[in-house]
């Protein structure tokens, strides 16, 4: 175990980088790396530990920029939307704080019932795989009804549709990279626009409140559970497990950035975990370490879980200390200026990630989370980008998903 320490530490500073950087991906680095292993011969240990390290540190520190910036990657892509409005309360670091702690929470569970989940998952993975696309059509629809304006929430959900079956499906991108100017359009420019021309800016951030351990407990159960669904079924993701968590709980904006939190980081635990209790990688880390290592023992994932928990109390500490820095120099800022420094970085992230195709995916998201905003109606429908090509993968129509 200690052979791993050195590797893993280094792959926790890649985290940092990769988790205040949106657009730059965990996935990217480590396919990036794969063929230096694979030239190089270097020890399988030292891939190991780098790969869990960055993975794991990068799903606490990618919810600042989604918090301040409004710049969200997949995974964190709803939590844009309560984050900016706590920003625009002065709570912006409590919300940082809401998702470490739900992250913290969520991988205490899973640690705590990992013999349970070993004996109970291989079976219920079977029995829900056959059901999914009920449910999620069944979250869909339930969305569409909740709303005064249905028109246009069936308006924003079909062409989030189409436009997501078209990014995922583009034979000329990376779907790994066209989900950058796919969510920032969606859920990050159309916000950052929407506050520029009514004329928003960022209040003075106040420190954050003392933890609510009712609301805490309450969003940590949410996200272990939720990250149990995205860690083992294929084609669930984070953003598709917290939506379902969203419109089937009854969750306040503080309650869901706890359980966004907690699904993004037992999502991560969890599929590391499914290469050994169904023998599937469930992330671009788990393919990776599949890659290096077709067979995947106990012994290697105790390891795996091992440095998982040393990256969880990393991130958590390392994410509230940034937060806290950021919460105090986005005070100092001119605010309309950070976010044209932003809507400026995100066209050009598009363009470098996409070519001239990330650039159009930007404009249409873009116009769509306008639409949504214009017709009253609540930007989750935007989900649909990913909800429905998942839908059609259950029912086993055939398209790639990432």
């Amino acid at each position: 175990m200690l052979e791993l320490l050195g590797p893993m530490f280094f792959g926790m500073g890649a985290g940092i980088v990769t988790g205040l950087l949106p657009g730059l991906h965990p996935n990217s680095v480590v396919f990036l790396l794969l063929p230096l292993y694979f030239r190089t011969g270097v020890d399988v240990s030292i891939f190991l530990g780098f790969t869990t390290g960055m993975a794991t540190v990068h799903t606490f520190v990618s919810f600042i920029p989604s918090v301040f910036v409004g710049a969200p990657e997949g995974e964190t892509a709803l939590s844009v939307l309560p984050g900016h409005s706590m920003l625009q309360e002065g709570r912006g670091l409590e919300a940082v704080e809401l998702t470490v702690y739900g992250g913290l929470l969520s991988s205490l569970i899973a640690l705590i019932s990992l013999p349970l989940l070993f004996l109970m998952i291989p079976p219920l993975y079977g029995f829900l795989s056959n059901y999914m696309h009920f449910l999620l059509l069944t979250v869909v629809v339930y969305m569409i009804w909740k709303e005064e304006n249905r028109t246009g929430a069936v308006l924003v959900t079909v062409l989030s549709a189409l436009l997501g079956l078209a990014a995922l499906n583009s034979p000329i991108t990376n779907t790994q990279y066209v989900l950058f100017p796919l969510f920032a359009g969606m859920f990050g420019l159309s916000v950052i626009i929407t506050g520029i021309l009514e004329g928003g800016s960022a209040p003075s951030q106040g420190r954050s409140l003392p933890v609510n351990v009712d609301q805490t407990v309450k969003g940590g159960f949410l996200g272990f559970f939720a990250g149990v669904m995205a860690g083992f079924l294929p084609g669930l993701g984070s953003s598709q497990s917290a939506l379902l968590v969203k419109e089937m709980g009854d969750t306040g904006i503080e309650d869901f950035l706890v359980t966004m939190g907690g699904i993004t980081t037992a999502d991560l635990f969890f599929s590391l975990i499914a290469l050994y209790v169904i023998g599937n990688p469930r992330s671009g880390a788990a393919v990776a370490i599949q890659q290096v290592m077709p067979e995947v023992t106990l012994h290697t994932i105790l390891q795996v879980v091992g440095m998982c928990m040393v990256g969880i109390g990393t991130g958590a500490m390392v994410t509230r200390r940034i937060g806290r820095e950021a919460a105090s120099y986005i005070q100092r800022l001119d605010y309309k200026k950070l976010m044209y420094f932003v809507i400026g970085f995100v066209i050009v992230g598009s363009y470098l990630l996409n070519g001239w195709f990330g650039l159009l995916v930007l404009a249409s998201s873009t116009g769509i989370g306008l639409m949504a905003a214009s017709s009253k109606v609540k930007r989750s429908h935007c989900m649909a980008s990913l909800i429905i090509p998942t839908i059609l993968y259950y029912a086993g129509i055939s398209f790639p998903l990432i």
